[in-house]
């Protein structure tokens, strides 16, 4: 166990929690907290579970709840979060998106962790979710820069931008959460709405995709 900590916050992938424990133990990247600790940043990545027990033991926290949102890879092509099979092309996991507000928000509830407070939720990973569900912000991306290292150091990324980013919360950016990004994101909690069994009997991927095309649930 660790002794500098942060706490594991509702619906944030194993990939953030990695990363927000490198920055606050003051290392330079992930890749190097991980090779300290004995896994591999990758593996974390990709759901293994060795390296995501060992991250629950430095962390400190239930094995359970870190791995409930994690992205397992199933195949050069397809990963699954909570059982929901997704092709790499619906994920954006090479690219960071995150609500401003959010981010805020949570550096003031836990102030004293600096810039280790903001985490990254799974939900910000589908491509078809675009819109915060708390504040309606539109979900920003975060432009592509080697020099901020790898792209799914979630702390490091956001750290180069933090004050860029949350000034736009103050935009008047906010918009309703559609019925689609409502669907989905009840569907990946596991609880997919009980009145369109024909609708949860399709791949998350192509339930989304079909409703883009109608533009309905």
């Amino acid at each position: 166990m660790l002794d500098l900590r942060v706490p594991l916050g509702d619906g944030e992938t194993p990939t953030s929690f990695c990363s927000r424990l490198a920055l606050h133990n003051c290392y330079a990247n992930v890749q190097e907290f991980c090779s300290d600790m004995g896994i591999q940043f990758q593996q974390v990545i990709d759901g293994d579970q060795s390296a995501l027990a060992r991250l629950a033991e430095l962390g400190d926290v239930d094995i359970e709840r870190l791995t409930r949102w994690a992205v397992y890879q199933r195949s050069d092509v397809f990963h699954s979060i909570q059982g929901q099979i997704l092709p790499r092309s619906a994920l954006r996991l090479l690219l960071v998106r995150v609500c401003p507000a959010c981010l805020a928000s949570d550096k003031e509830r836990w102030a004293s962790l600096g810039y280790a407070a903001p985490y990254g939720r799974v939900e910000w990973l589908v491509e078809s979710i675009r819109t915060c569900p708390v504040h309606g912000h539109p979900l920003v991306t975060l432009g592509d820069n080697p020099e901020q290292g790898h792209p799914q150091d979630f702390s490091r990324r956001i750290t180069q931008c933090f004050s860029d980013l949350t000034a736009q919360c103050k935009d008047g950016l906010a918009r309703p959460f559609s019925e689609l990004e409502k669907y989905l994101r009840c569907r990946l909690a596991g609880n997919p709405y009980p009145d369109t069994p024909w609708l949860n009997a399709m791949p998350f991927y192509a339930a989304a995709r079909l409703c883009e095309i109608v533009g309905a649930v």
